[in-house]
């Protein structure tokens, strides 16, 4: 388990170094909220993926240790309402039901305008509707900087 762990906090690296960024860029890493929270969040990866990779890009990266904040210890966007996962399934989710399944924390849109750039992780993505819900809640809020989604794999259509 360590071993697998290990290869996407390495593959998600990869993808973050490959990115360009400002000068004075103020970078946050968020992750996208699990489908089934109540499964999800007894250990929750993603959360801790986003954790542990701002961790490594701030301890071996002069770049991203300056300019790459904290990840939020709590998830700063949550799933309200469990909505079956799209790569699961026949019938796909809308950005729709997406945004109309998600919250935000209230005290998030108070920080948000220190950044230029959110990065959003995912573990699959599918048709893209979860990240574009949360690039839409960003929005909604007033977020005006890049949306970066970084994903670590794919289905096939």
């Amino acid at each position: 388990m360590k071993q697998i762990y290990g290869f996407f906090v390495n593959a998600w690296i990869e993808c973050f170094q490959q990115l360009e960024f400002a000068d004075n860029a103020r970078i946050l890493i968020l992750p996208a909220p699990n489908s089934m929270p109540e499964y999800a969040y007894q250990t929750d990866m993603l959360q801790h993926f986003a954790v542990q990779v701002t961790q490594e890009l701030q301890k071996h990266s002069l770049f991203f240790g300056e300019h790459l904040d904290e990840t939020p210890g709590e998830r700063v966007i949550v799933r309200k309402v469990p909505v079956p996962s799209s790569h699961t399934q026949a019938e796909r989710l809308t950005v729709e039901d997406h945004f109309s399944s998600m919250a935000y924390d209230w005290a998030f849109p108070d920080y948000l305008s220190r950044y230029t750039d959110i990065i959003l992780i995912d573990d699959i993505l599918t048709q893209g509707t979860q990240l574009s819900s949360m690039g839409g809640i960003l929005r909604w809020l007033g977020f005006a900087g890049r949306i970066l989604p970084i994903v670590l794999g794919r289905t096939v259509p």
